[in-house]
């Protein structure tokens, strides 16, 4: 699915919440929110302080090729991925960066608290509260 091309550029959130490509996802996200949680806290879970974060581009590379998509990492250390091998015509990007400020020292460093939160050295709050603070 392209969704680039579905709404017009002036598009409210709502129209854009509303249209039935983004309903879809929503309601995919909806299901699987333990799933997306628990490959979160792995990713969370994998070391990786500045400049030395090749081991969660190894872990998210592999990842995203379990999930049947083709994936490389390039020199710069980026992991790159997309469905098809070589996709024709515009993309859609998604971007983040892999590094943490602080890195946990064991897996145990980052949980999941009680109400959803994300808690651990490096790790944002990314539960259901955690827009609030």
């Amino acid at each position: 699915m392209v969704a680039a091309n579905l709404l017009p550029v002036t598009a409210s959130v709502g129209d854009l919440a509303a249209s039935p490509g983004v309903r879809e996802v929503l309601q995919w996200f909806t299901r699987e929110k333990q799933w997306v949680n628990d490959i979160h806290l792995q990713l969370c879970r994998v070391a990786a302080p500045t400049f030395m974060e090749q081991e969660r581009a190894e872990w998210m590379s592999s990842t995203l090729r379990a999930l049947g998509w083709h994936t490389s990492i390039d020199r710069a250390g980026n992991v790159l991925a997309a469905i098809e091998p070589n996709p024709p015509g515009q993309l859609v990007v998604v971007t983040a960066h892999l590094d943490t400020v602080l890195a946990p020292r064991t897996k145990d460093d980052i949980s999941v608290d009680r109400e959803g939160d994300f808690r651990g050295p490096g790790v944002g709050l990314a539960g259901r509260r955690g827009a609030e603070r």
